[in-house]
């Protein structure tokens, strides 16, 4: 049911992925896939706020997070914090959604380093650049603006160079 729900996502409809969604969450809460749990609360998450509805989306990211560190699934952990920072950047409460984001970096970060081999490396970060585009969205485009001389923009390419972000 969840892999409808994303199937119908990708193609725009929403409402139908939300349907999915909710007939996938208790079928997994029968058979205690948590990690599937975690994986269906994320991706009504993002069908919320695609939909304009900030507030669901926020409840479903953050059910997510709370399950993925119960269960202590750093994919999903991360993808969650990403959920969270682009609803707290449309919200524009940018430090939120910088401290959510860096979290999520933080944490593909260390998975990525682990990675022995460098074309697994550059596969996993190619897998995750939205994560960090939102973030040099949040310090340059955003916050930068506001402090141009704050060395947020240098902050913001650490992670390019392949350094963790520092803040928080």
């Amino acid at each position: 049911m969840n892999n409808y729900g994303r199937v119908y996502s990708s193609m725009g409809d929403q409402r139908k992925a939300l349907e999915y969604y909710s007939l996938a969450l208790p079928i997994l809460a029968e058979v205690s896939n948590r990690a599937g749990q975690a994986a269906a609360l994320n991706n009504s998450g993002f069908a919320w706020e695609s939909l304009g509805d900030k507030t669901k989306g926020l409840d479903f990211h953050r059910r997510a997070l709370k399950l993925s560190e119960a269960i202590h699934d750093q994919r999903r952990e991360a993808r969650a914090h990403f959920g969270i920072a682009r609803i707290e950047s449309g919200n524009n409460r940018l430090k939120d959604a910088r401290r959510e984001i860096e979290k999520s970096i933080n944490i593909v970060e260390s998975f990525r380093s682990k990675l022995l081999s460098p074309d697994l490396r550059a596969d996993y970060r190619a897998s995750v650049q939205q994560y960090f585009d939102l973030y040099i969205d949040i310090l340059v485009m955003r916050m930068g603006k506001r402090q141009p001389r704050s060395g947020l923009i240098a902050e913001a390419l650490r992670p390019a160079n392949g350094a963790r972000p520092q803040h928080g």
